[in-house]
């Protein structure tokens, strides 16, 4: 994993919600490009919740990040 699909993912445009999965298990939403800022040094991030929390993670424990397929309209 690296710190360039973070802001591949956060700078996507249009857009798209997407998770971030960590090596303990857990998993972080990020609902919108702000709501995800990276580090200068690109080694922490913070992840803002919906409900005015955070988190600050270590950029090395982020295994994955998963962004949702686009609907398809016919």
């Amino acid at each position: 994993m690296t710190v360039r699909q973070l802001f591949d993912a956060r700078d996507a445009v249009p857009f798209r919600p997407f998770g971030i999965h960590l090596s303990d298990g857990r998993s972080l939403i990020v609902r919108h490009p702000e709501m995800l800022s990276i580090s200068s040094r690109n080694r922490t991030a913070i992840v803002y919740g919906s409900d005015n929390s955070w988190e600050v993670i270590d950029v090395d424990l982020v295994t994955s990040v998963r962004i949702p397929a686009l609907a398809v309209t016919v």
